[in-house]
């Protein structure tokens, strides 16, 4: 903070000079209309004066502070040339004060869109539509339950797979002749590739290898379909339920789940315990 000689001098007539010199911090720490009835007080200022003399008290103020600030930017600018860290740290400050003013908005998002849901579930619930809501988590947890038991099949055949190959590079390793008596299958002809490659320690550290990576991208393929599955149904379910509830009639309360526990009031199926698409 600087402060400035303010000086004021105004004639009005061949005998009237209306004049006055006084200190003024720069930039100001009150508002102006309390420094303006302070030095108006101070140096009896006349009211025939005022006009002006706010006039130019308003100018005085506005052209030093504009200096102290262009200074204050001046002297900031240099000390940011003179370091050459400063560039990173700002950047890298401004990239989190985003970061995080991004996260809040969405959290904030993210939890009026619950409540909009959370209320519409709860008149669901307690209309007499509840039980088609009812049927159609009972046909996604079907839908569900299928693919699971589709993937555990998946898996358990490709064990099946590495057995048998297994157990033909058994027979191929202690008994050479085998491959003339059993059937030129795809599977015998793999095997033995592999043990003519490199001899059967190498053979079957690449079958141990070849199995463990065949596994786990079949899982993986699997996790990712069953995930987008369960995603697909959230989706649905949601614009189910606020589909629904926009045909209910508006004399059910909107009310929450919560709000109606604590009336006492249970839902009508009290099977439907939390709605289907906040479930993990």
């Amino acid at each position: 903070m600087n402060t400035c000689k303010f000086s004021f001098s105004w004639t009005y007539a061949p005998n009237v000079v209306v004049s006055c010199k006084d200190d003024v911090c720069i930039p100001r720490a009150q508002p102006f209309t309390w420094l303006l009835s302070r030095l108006i007080l101070t140096h009896g200022i006349p009211k025939f004066a005022e006009s002006d003399f706010s006039d130019a008290l308003q100018v005085f103020i506005e052209e030093e502070e504009k200096k102290f600030y262009d200074k204050s930017a001046t002297q900031l600018y240099d000390e940011f040339l003179s370091d050459d860290s400063n560039g990173e740290n700002i950047a890298a400050d401004l990239e989190t004060a985003v970061d995080e003013r991004t996260t809040s908005r969405r959290q904030l998002e993210s939890l009026a869109d619950e409540d909009i849901f959370g209320q519409a579930y709860a008149r669901i619930v307690q209309s007499a539509t509840a039980m088609d809501l009812v049927q159609l988590e009972h046909s996604f947890a079907v839908a569900v339950e299928t693919e699971i038991t589709e993937r555990k099949r998946a898996l358990e055949d490709l064990q099946k797979m590495h057995v048998i190959h297994s157990t033909l590079m058994l027979y191929i390793q202690f008994m050479p002749g085998v491959t003339d008596t059993i059937s030129c299958h795809q599977n015998v002809e793999e095997t033995a590739s592999l043990i003519a490659k490199g001899g059967s320690d190498e053979a079957v550290s690449e079958l141990q290898r070849r199995f463990h990576a065949d596994y786990e991208i079949l899982k993986t393929q699997w996790d990712s379909r069953i995930s987008e599955l369960k995603e697909l149904q959230r989706r649905n379910y949601r614009s189910f339920v606020m589909s629904v509830e926009e045909q209910l009639p508006q004399t059910l309360p909107r009310t929450s789940p919560s709000d109606a526990s604590r009336r006492g009031t249970a839902p009508r199926f009290v099977m439907i315990a939390k709605p289907f698409c906040l479930l993990a």
